[in-house]
């Protein structure tokens, strides 16, 4: 069984690798621009990284860690309510 902590774990060690392909991505686009390179090649890498593990990612937060976040905020304030009562 995985526990929350492994799984926290292994969130922030994807979000490390996609802020370091990110970076490099870009600074290779920067690079090419700024010595006159030809600079396709680093902008369709870059457009891949996002459309490829970015946005996924993205859209996969979204779907399964803000609904839990979201469960967890409704939960606490019912709680709340219940103490207040």
């Amino acid at each position: 069984m995985t526990t929350v902590i492994e799984v926290v774990d292994a969130i922030t060690r994807h979000h490390g690798e996609l802020t370091d392909a990110l970076t490099d991505r870009v600074e290779a686009v920067v690079t090419a621009v700024r010595t006159g390179a030809p600079y396709d090649e680093p902008v369709a890498q870059l457009r891949r990284l996002l459309a490829d593990d970015v946005v996924p990612h993205a859209r996969a937060e979204e779907e399964v860690l803000y609904a839990v976040a979201a469960t967890a905020v409704a939960m606490k304030r019912c709680f709340a309510a219940h103490r207040a009562a």
